[in-house]
């Protein structure tokens, strides 16, 4: 990993040859008492030239050396796999004494702490040869290098020995430069998601960042739509840089065809995404679609005989312009498709559907009652209004009134003008009705449709009444006021804390509806009321169940009032109830395929009628086949054409009768063609004979020839000659008999 640095020792003379009787001398010596030397010689190996510390005991001079070690560190570092640095320390002797330890304590430090290294190494009693030979001890100790950081650092290594009799220890030390080059980081996998939106989706910009030298970036941005935004770390914790980590940004953007490119910085050098310039192409984003909205719903009229013609109609309106997928009605659950009015006249029906358009279906409608809702979509939102109860569809006369304004709970102040405004709905073209107002504390108060009066102080209960006197109608509706020097909200929500059902209702005769009130208990309430049109029915109950007959047809006012101990009105609730005869329709949901198509003998005939009613009730169904009943029921007919009349060859009718429960019935006719096939017989040597199957096979060889003429000749001859054959052969058996006689006899 680099140059290798040599640190030499000191020369140290060697022994003259008049001293060599000396040397073995000391030598033996040394060889009785090591054993004590080991144990005594504890404060090191005295200086080179000195007496032994133990007075002679090692019989002489210690002759151990140690060399400046050698250590080799990289001069410059590559960023890649196993940075390590190696130092090498070299201890030698002359072999004269061989039996010695030492201790060696090698580390590597960073002066700059551009890198962090792995602790110091130690090699405690270390032990050459015991040999009387010179030697080298040689130790190679590398250094991982972590955390490195690019710049110029300085590495110092250091080698301390400490060997036995030495008055001190030894160290040698080396230094060298390091210099970390910085490695660019990269980006990789960068893209955008959703590719496609509106100015409210949310786009998700993301790309990977690495650097090996784990350097967070500086700066790290995406570039779009002549902005620049800030990425992050993805999952918060930039723990893989080394390896790869996410950074993402979370944005909206304009309206437009965009395109972006990424750039990040470690803070030396810089990286793009796409590599090689330019931008990626995207998002595509468009202004936000808006729900459409519909609005300003009308039916009309609002009621009818039965049979009339309804016109449904409905605003739909879309901020983008959007031209509906579709608009539709639904009536009592059914979904029928509704068309735009055409012609331009207005702005609702001149094709811009920025600014509205009208939407209309035109029905007849049967007896019954009726509740519908429109929904639309522009083929990405949906949007309904509804669901709305009417018309009132009936053969009896209606009549229902509705104070349009104050609303319930209104607070005037003394002095001040009251305006109030009514509106009737009627199945009748009523041209004579007459309007009465009339307040509980002041009496009649006006008798116009819609009157402005001054009232005094006081909490008003406001009535009206309409009547026809050509139809002999009249219907009510009320409202609770209050009128004072300052304006003081009335008492309603403290007593009546909800009711049900919400709004005016309409109901079959026959059928039932149950009316209820929700009352604060806590509160001192003396008696409590019901009323169908000002007649007491009901006292002291909190619900009411309402069950109209035929002669209850028409418009009804059901009431509830609360009294408190003096017989003053704490609160009140009133519905408009309509009651319609009961005639109900079945209604035809689809076309009726009257031709049913060609079979063949097993085939199943299968036909679904296309009914429902609008009350969701069952219908009762006949089948016919031929003016025969058959034994099925139910809108479905599933039916094998095997055996019987219904599977004879030619033409065949079915009739289904559908009955509902209020006794309307309809009729729908079907048919159908059976086509029965020829069977070939190819008798051998012969011409084929072509065989008609006949319409009974039960009869019998007789039944066959009794229609052919030639094969009735045929079988008299064949009578004829069998009974001659017969005859004659009786006469030739008593012929001879009787001529044997005499001839025995002689």
């Amino acid at each position: 990993m680099g140059d290798e640095i040599l640190f030499s020792g000191e020369n140290i003379p060697r022994f003259t040859r008049k001293n060599l009787g000396l040397i073995a001398v000391t030598l033996g010596s040394l060889l009785i008492i090591s054993p004590i030397a080991a144990i005594t010689l504890m404060d090191g190996i005295p200086p080179r030239g000195s007496t032994d510390v133990c007075n002679g005991c090692h019989g002489g001079v210690y002759d151990l050396v140690i060399e400046d070690p050698t250590l080799t560190i990289p001069s410059t570092i590559e960023v890649g796999e196993n940075d390590q640095a190696t130092v090498s320390v070299r201890i030698t002797s002359d072999g004269t004494n061989s039996y010695w330890e030492f201790d060696i304590i090698i580390k590597l430090i960073s002066l700059y702490s551009k890198v962090s290294v792995s602790s110091q190494q130690v090699f405690n009693n270390q032990r050459p040869s015991g040999s009387s030979q010179p030697y080298t001890w040689t130790k190679d100790v590398v250094f991982d290098l972590n955390g490195i950081t690019p710049g110029t650092d300085t590495l110092r290594a250091e080698a301390r020995m400490d060997a036995d009799h030495f008055s001190a220890p030894t160290t040698r030390s080396v230094t060298d430069t390091l210099t970390v080059p910085n490695t660019p980081p990269t980006l990789t996998g960068g893209a955008v998601d959703p590719l496609f939106g509106n100015t409210e989706t949310d786009l998700t910009f993301s790309v990977t960042y690495m650097d090996p030298d784990v350097q967070a970036p500086s700066s790290i941005d995406v570039h779009v739509a002549g902005g620049t935004y800030p990425l992050s770390v993805t999952d918060g914790n930039a723990d893989s840089i080394g390896t790869g980590e996410g950074y993402s940004a979370t944005i909206k953007l304009p309206a437009g065809e965009h395109s972006f490119h990424f750039e990040a910085s470690d803070g030396i050098d810089q990286t793009s995404f796409p590599v090689s310039g330019g931008d990626i192409e995207g998002p595509n984003i468009i202004i936000k679609n808006t729900p459409p909205v519909l609005s300003d719903q009308e039916v009309s009229p609002a009621s009818g005989n039965c049979n009339d013609t309804f016109r449904f109609s409905v605003t739909y309106t879309d901020e983008e312009g959007d031209v509906p997928q579709a608009v539709n009605l639904t009536l009592n659950g059914t979904i029928i498709p509704m068309t735009a009015l055409t012609g331009g006249m207005t702005h609702l029906s001149d094709g811009d559907h920025s600014n509205g358009e009208r939407y209309v279906i035109e029905l007849f409608l049967e007896c019954g009652v009726y509740h519908y809702s429109f929904n639309t979509t522009d083929g990405e939102l949906y949007h309904q209004i509804g669901s709305f109860s009417g018309p009132f569809v009936s053969e009896v006369p209606i009549l229902i009134s509705r104070i349009l304004e104050p609303g319930v709970g209104g607070a005037f102040l003394f002095n001040s003008t009251i305006r109030f405004n009514s509106s009737f709905d009627s199945n009748q073209d009523i041209t004579d009705a007459t309007f009465k107002w009339s307040s509980n504390i002041s009496g009649t108060i006006g008798g116009e449709q819609n009157i402005e009066v001054i009232l005094p102080p006081g909490r008003h209960r406001i009535s009206l009444e309409v009547n026809s006197i050509e139809w002999g109608l009249v219907s009510f509706d009320h409202v609770n006021i209050t009128v004072d020097e300052e304006v003081v909200m009335p008492p309603d929500p403290v007593f009546i804390l909800g009711h049900s059902p919400e709004g005016n209702r309409s109901v079959v005769e026959g059928d039932t509806i149950t009316f209820s009130i929700n009352l604060d208990m806590d509160q001192m309430i003396h008696t409590m009321e019901w009323t169908i049109n000002g007649v007491v029915i009901d006292e002291g109950t909190t619900s009411l169940t309402f069950e109209p007959t035929y002669l209850d047809q028409g418009s009804k006012i059901i009431e509830f009032v609360l009294f408190d101990e003096n017989g003053d009105e704490l609160g009140s609730v009133m519905w408009n109830v309509t009651v319609i005869d009961r005639k109900a329709p079945i209604l035809l949901t689809g076309d009726i395929i009257e031709d049913r198509g060609e079979f063949e003998k097993g085939d199943m005939l299968f036909i679904l009628l296309p009914v429902t009613d609008p009350e969701g009730r069952e219908l009762t169904v006949t089948w016919h086949i031929d003016g025969d009943e058959i034994s099925a029921s139910g809108i479905e007919l599933y039916w094998e054409l095997k055996a019987g009349p219904w599977s004879k060859d030619g033409n065949h009718s079915v009739n289904a009768t559908i009955e509902n429960p209020d006794g309307n019935s309809i009729s729908i006719d079907f048919f159908y063609r059976m086509l029965v096939e020829e069977e070939i017989i190819i008798p051998q040597d012969e011409d084929p004979i072509i065989i008609y199957p006949e319409e009974d096979t039960d009869k019998g060889l007789f039944a066959s020839i009794k229609d052919d003429a030639g094969a009735r000749a045929i079988l008299a001859l064949g009578t004829i000659a069998l009974v001659f054959g017969v005859i004659w052969s009786v006469f030739v058996l008593i012929r001879p008999i009787k001529s044997r006689g005499p001839k025995m006899e002689e």
